[in-house]
């Protein structure tokens, strides 16, 4: 190639041996000489070791082919350097773009990731504080009153004056209960704790009741004849007989009906206490109990049927719906049952 008469020459410059013109870039506008050391023009690209154009440093606007998927490094001249003289030049993979609907293709280097777990269930407020403040007060005062009311009973294992039996039901029959269940030592012992705790028992109800009625809360748990289907359904969950746990609310329909009847049986109990105390002035609602002795055995009912709603009750919560304890506790529930109906 022929030299170009206008370039000044390196001899001229720096006294020495004349330089070797540079070379017009392949695809470079004809438009003169490139001086060694200045930068490209624009549009201009060169050939890489492996065939591949490479944009120059500075060039806006050039066309690349399509990478490889695996990184690899090619070599590069470099503008305006030395004859020969090549750099590192890395060529990063090409990222697959979105498929439709946003879903990342599967690659080697890319996997598909697991779908995300879902979202927490929304911390809720459930309990008022006056729901929980009755409910422990009478979880405590309950079982005292039922220890005390079994050593009480004690005194004489049977129902009937003396020397008589009624031929009511009683697996207990003249048969002392065990000492750990019973509380006060012996009879008056016995009377001491039970007429103490009735107090409180009686004035927690209450409150509760109260509580219901002005706040609109006993609605959610009264059970009502339209219970009865989904109650039979809920039944067969528990039987294992149904495999789904039926759509429920707050409450579902057994606990609307557990929690009805023993509200009933709270109000049996403490009437029947008064009959018993009382034999004398409230001589009318020791006849309502159909006499003395009646009114003692639908008391002591009263007792078992406690008992068993307390242990179905706790086994419930355990196995179905443990949160509800920690919002019995703290008012927040964050389970898999919504918080109204």
């Amino acid at each position: 190639m022929p030299d170009d008469p206008t370039a000044p020459s390196q001899a001229d410059a720096a006294g020495g041996t004349p330089a070797r013109p540079a070379e017009p870039v392949p695809g470079a506008p004809a438009s003169g000489p490139v001086p060694v050391g200045a930068p490209a023009p624009p549009s201009a690209t060169v050939p890489t070791a492996e065939g591949v154009p490479a944009a120059v440093p500075g060039a806006a606007g050039v066309a690349r082919e399509e990478e490889p998927v695996v990184p690899e490094t090619v070599e590069s001249p470099v503008p305006g350097g030395a004859a020969g003289a090549v750099v590192p030049r890395t060529v990063e993979p090409a990222v697959p773009a979105p498929a439709a609907g946003g879903a990342v293709p599967a690659t080697p280097e890319s996997p598909v990731l697991p779908p995300r777990a879902a979202a927490p269930r929304p911390l809720v407020h459930r309990h008022h504080w006056i729901v929980r403040l009755t409910h422990w007060v009478n979880t405590v005062v309950l079982v005292g009153m039922m220890a005390s009311g079994l050593q009480i009973y004690n005194a004489y294992e049977r129902f009937g004056i003396r020397g008589t039996r009624l031929p009511l039901p009683n697996p207990f029959d003249m048969h002392p209960l065990p000492r750990w269940a019973r509380l006060g030592g012996w009879l008056a012992g016995g009377l001491s704790w039970h007429f103490f705790l009735m107090w409180p028992l009686v004035l927690n109800g209450l409150l509760y009741v109260a509580y219901l009625v002005l706040s609109g809360e006993w609605r959610p748990l009264v059970f009502r004849p339209r219970d009865v289907g989904p109650a039979i359904e809920m039944q067969k969950y528990y039987l294992h007989l149904r495999r789904e746990h039926p759509p429920q609310g707050k409450h579902n329909a057994l606990q609307k009906g557990a929690y009805s009847f023993i509200i009933a049986l709270g109000s049996v109990s403490v009437l029947s206490g008064l009959a018993l105390w009382k034999p004398v002035q409230l001589s009318w609602l020791t006849a309502l109990f159909g006499g003395y002795e009646l009114a003692r055995y639908w008391h002591f009912v009263a007792v078992w049927l406690f008992a068993a709603f307390i242990v179905v009750h706790v086994v419930l919560v355990f196995v179905v719906d443990p949160a509800s304890l920690r919002a019995m506790v703290t008012g927040w529930y964050r389970g898999r049952f919504p918080s109204h109906d």
